[in-house]
């Protein structure tokens, strides 16, 4: 029986091979997903708004406490249907392409759920 970690010259040599496919399969499986995903949509229906309260979160490492201030944000996620926007935020996420916005606390309180928005012209928000 072989002792742990004595390997010969050649099977060292297949595993250091597997590992560089391995690697390069990786890469070019990131590459494909990245290259896949689109600017997402700028123009559509608002669904759904979002809004959290600021908040401080502590992390601990060691013995140290560290706090982390999280601000108070907003959101609106606007869809896009082929036909009509579904009822149910389930049925619009199923059936439609979506994107979740942040936007401003002026922002939100202007937009309503339904309502047709233009997010590529900052301006005009």
């Amino acid at each position: 029986m072989r002792e742990a970690g004595r390997y010969s010259s050649a099977e060292r040599a297949q595993v250091k091979i597997k590992k560089r496919r391995l690697r390069a399969s990786a890469a070019v499986l990131s590459a494909v997903l990245v290259a896949g995903c689109g600017d997402g949509i700028e123009t559509g229906v608002v669904y759904d708004k979002d809004h959290k309260d600021a908040y401080t979160s502590i992390t601990i490492i060691g013995r140290q406490l560290y706090p982390t201030y999280h601000p108070e944000s907003w959101g609106v996620d606007i869809a896009q249907c082929p036909d009509r926007v579904p009822p149910t935020i389930e049925e619009v996420e199923r059936d439609c392409l979506t994107q979740g916005h942040s936007v401003t606390e002026d922002i939100y309180s202007q937009t309503q759920i339904g309502d047709i928005v233009d997010f590529s012209n900052p301006q005009s928000s």
